[in-house]
């Protein structure tokens, strides 16, 4: 007879970032770090910004680096609504795919903030010319 297993769902709004059956799943709230096994009571839980763990269906530890999310847990299913993720397979790409992560953001950041500098450049210029027209 085989093992249980638990279906793993990381959805953020735009995808699906993960789908695989594992053997269990650690997450993090505002308590502390606890885990979800197959066959667990059904709950739900807020949780802070954190890795989540699991056990593949080969008993190897992967990693989900979150955001603030919203885990769900049933007995053979375990869903994660996320703002944002980044799935792993080491510690060691964890730490370089946030990194990465970081940077993206803060260069789409400052593009959107030099576009909206464009633009009010742009309005400030309109009206000025706008004002000395008789």
């Amino acid at each position: 007879m085989s093992e249980r297993r638990l279906e793993l769902i990381v959805r953020t709004p735009a995808r699906v970032v993960l789908r695989e059956r594992v053997r269990g799943v650690t997450a993090e709230d505002g308590s502390g770090r606890f885990g979800v096994r197959p066959g667990c009571e059904p709950v739900v839980a807020a949780l802070v910004p954190s890795v989540l763990t699991y056990a593949d269906d080969g008993g190897d530890e992967r990693f989900v680096v979150v955001s603030s999310y919203v885990l769900h847990a049933r007995p053979d299913q375990v869903e994660v609504a996320v703002r944002e993720a980044i799935p792993s397979r080491s510690l060691e790409e964890v730490d370089e795919e946030l990194m990465a992560s970081v940077v993206a953001r803060d260069e789409g950041e400052d593009a959107m903030r030099e576009a909206f500098r464009s633009l009010y450049r742009r309005l400030v210029a309109t009206m000025a010319e706008e004002g000395r027209r008789p």
